[in-house]
């Protein structure tokens, strides 16, 4: 078998896993009471420095929970939030890409600064304690769950997969599915400018 056909067929049972992995009882975020998605918080950015969500304020944020483990969602989504920035051109730098991470346990601030050299330095990624974490979860209406059976550092966190475009203000506007193209991305943001 080809290395080109082995990727195909992992790529394939890891979309396949993570749907597995999904929690189908988790409601997913409403624009019906866009006002409780969100909200300020205080976490750690991958430089080992607090970061504020005071600090979004001025420039529309993506944002998406995620964590650096993750074998298939989260470098896609990464990656997408790259190719958004750079179809953006000079509009890129209106808008904030931020990866907030779901695994406390695991995922340091050095851990997320080698992880993010894989992908656009314009994203800052944030880590917290567990109750920082949760409270991240809750505000977006996201969640995490890790398997009680998990070896530490080595583990699948079933979580959701939404990416969140918020305003200047860090009110939210709407969420898209980790799957969307770049290209809607790049419309969405543009309609809001």
């Amino acid at each position: 078998m080809s290395k080109k056909v082995k990727l195909i067929i992992f790529t394939c049972m890891m979309v396949v896993l993570t749907i597995i992995l999904q929690d189908p009882g988790t409601p997913t975020p409403s624009a019906s009471n866009p006002a409780d998605i969100g909200g300020a918080f205080t976490l750690t950015d991958q430089h080992g420095r607090p970061f504020s969500s005071e600090a979004l304020k001025g420039r529309y944020s993506l944002i998406f929970l995620g964590y650096s483990n993750c074998p298939d969602i989260c470098p896609a989504t990464l990656l997408l939030f790259g190719d958004t920035l750079k179809k953006l051109g000079s509009d890129a730098d209106k808008v904030n890409s931020v990866f907030i991470s779901v695994d406390s346990a695991n995922d340091s601030p050095e851990k997320l600064a080698e992880y993010l050299k894989s992908f656009d330095p314009r994203i800052t990624a944030l880590t917290g304690n567990a109750a920082q974490i949760d409270s991240i979860i809750k505000a977006y209406k996201g969640y995490a769950k890790r398997p009680e059976t998990a070896a530490p550092g080595n583990t699948l966190i079933s979580h959701s997969g939404w990416i969140y475009l918020m305003d200047k203000d860090g009110k939210y506007i709407r969420h898209f599915e980790s799957t969307v193209g770049s290209d809607t991305l790049v419309e969405a943001i543009k309609e809001v400018f």
